[in-house]
């Protein structure tokens, strides 16, 4: 009799082994084939954004209130007269594909900050649009209604910004851009 329950214990082990390996079989498969869709529509990705053009330009056109004095003799008297004016933007983006570099400087580099080292590799796993030239008032003022550069020039880069307000200038851009 404890010859048997020997036996019958030694095969539900085996049972209960046999279970464990199943499972992590089942696990290992279902995790490749995670990591093959994964590399599936990343592929797909990858030949979308190859498919796109180097170089595009964001256009957008807004009205702004423009407020001027007119009459008045020597900036005395006279009205404030309000208009409204449609204006155009052009913002010319570079393709940036994927790929990697090498980002920071050299531990050697003595005029470098400490946050620019160690120097280490970078790598982009999806292809991006980056601005050419820095982000206008004009642009900011055409996304965000508001202009908080001192020193106004529609053509200028843009200043003042928080980096709060830098992350929702883009997003609110992506989303006139339906993205």
């Amino acid at each position: 009799e404890r010859e048997a329950r020997e036996l019958v214990e030694r095969q539900r082990e085996a049972e209960a082994k046999r279970k464990i390996e199943e499972s992590k079989e089942k696990e290992r498969l279902e995790a490749l084939q995670k990591a093959e869709e994964r590399a599936k529509k990343e592929a797909e990705e990858r030949a979308h954004f190859d498919s796109l053009p180097q170089r595009i330009v964001l256009k957008h056109t807004y009205e702004k209130k423009e407020t001027k004095k007119v009459g008045g003799f020597l900036g005395f008297g006279g009205k404030k007269e309000t208009t409204q004016k449609k204006v155009d933007v052009q913002f010319p983006l570079q393709k940036i594909p994927a790929g990697s570099f090498v980002m920071g400087a050299l531990n050697r580099d003595k005029k470098a900050s400490k946050d620019e080292k160690p120097r280490h590799n970078v790598r982009l796993t999806k292809g991006f649009y980056m601005g050419v030239y820095p982000c206008t008032q004009e642009l900011y003022e055409a996304v965000m209604r508001s202009n908080p550069s001192r020193f106004k020039a529609k053509k200028r880069p843009v200043e003042m910004v928080s980096w709060f307000d830098a992350v929702l200038f883009c997003n609110r851009l992506s989303e006139k851009e339906g993205l």
